[in-house]
């Protein structure tokens, strides 16, 4: 306890542990003015939780915005899968003869994947360019509805304290489900609509809203908001690969002379078995972030969120 004289601030300071770790309460009283200050002090500014409720997400404390450091994160993450992709092409140049007409794997893959990638670019700008016209208006109209964070609990709400707590069988079954779930958007939403060409308006559309939502992000600290878009990024890499996959096989279905085939279901066969090579990187990538996203979380959970729906700490 420290006591100051009239019109000094008198201080108390109590240490309370809650969950795993330590929290120091600092209650400060302004005697001349009758305000009273509260502050807990953690390995990041939030929320003391009570025995009544969840604790609420982080809140306090946000001063790191999204910059040209979080953007340069966020491409460097996505690229990484895509990288790793062409690379892996250029070594399976001879799977179509030299003499079938037809194009090597590195130049079937390359163009379908530069021009997604090109497409899914420009929507993340256009929507990063659209929050700032309107601000956060705007990015409310991109959050996640009542219904999808309340499907979101449902799945894993049961796994907060256990995940929260370090238990390997329950961090174990929640990457499965992740994988699960984003190998599934995988091929619903950009592979199998990506086959068509036509309905690659998906993409530009998850693009753009997710550049809305990234361009909104904030965090306690530069590392916390670094590491969300790591995650992101990992992520955002393979939705790339997978509807050029999709586009791939389309392509090949229109001109079957790129896979050096006669017919155009044999190519868009042929097309297929390329997406399979696509898929061999998206899945590699996929298992790496959702292990890296449910460790996210558990930082999340540790800093005093609920990481539903998941948000920089």
């Amino acid at each position: 306890m420290q006591i100051g004289g009239p019109g000094q601030r008198r201080t108390a300071v109590a240490v309370c542990r809650f969950e795993k770790g330590v929290r120091y309460l600092q209650i400060s009283f302004d005697t001349d003015n009758a305000i009273s200050t509260f502050y807990l002090h953690s390995r990041s500014p939030v929320a003391a939780p009570t025995a009544k409720s969840e604790p609420s997400e982080p809140s306090a404390g946000r001063e790191v915005e999204m910059g040209l450091g979080g953007w340069a994160c966020l491409a460097a993450a996505g690229a990484l899968p895509l990288c790793v992709f062409l690379a892996l092409s250029r070594r399976g140049q001879g799977t179509i003869a030299a003499d079938s007409g037809g194009k090597t794997l590195a130049e079937r893959v390359g163009t379908p994947t530069l021009i997604v990638l090109a497409l899914y670019s420009t929507s993340v700008v256009a929507g990063a360019i659209t929050y700032q016209i309107g601000g956060q208006d705007v990015a409310a109209s991109v959050q996640e509805s009542d219904d999808q964070i309340a499907a979101l609990e449902s799945t894993f709400g049961a796994y907060r304290a256990p995940i929260r707590d370090g238990v390997p069988s329950a961090i174990l079954t929640v990457v499965a489900i992740v994988f699960a779930t984003n190998l599934c958007t995988n091929v619903l939403n950009f592979t199998a609509p990506g086959a068509l060409i036509l309905p690659l308006g998906f993409l530009l559309f998850a693009g753009w809203n997710q550049g809305v939502s990234i361009a909104s992000l904030t965090a306690s600290s530069a590392g916390s908001l670094l590491g969300f878009l790591a995650v992101l990024g990992l992520e955002s890499g393979t939705y790339v690969l997978a509807a050029a996959a999709g586009l791939n096989a389309g392509l090949s279905f229109l001109m079957p002379a790129r896979q050096g085939a006669r017919s155009r279901w044999r190519g868009f066969g042929r097309g297929w078995r390329d997406a399979l090579r696509f898929y061999a990187v998206i899945v590699g990538t996929l298992a790496a972030q959702a292990l890296l996203e449910v460790m996210y979380v558990r930082q999340v959970l540790l800093a005093g969120g609920t990481g539903i729906p998941l948000r920089p700490y």
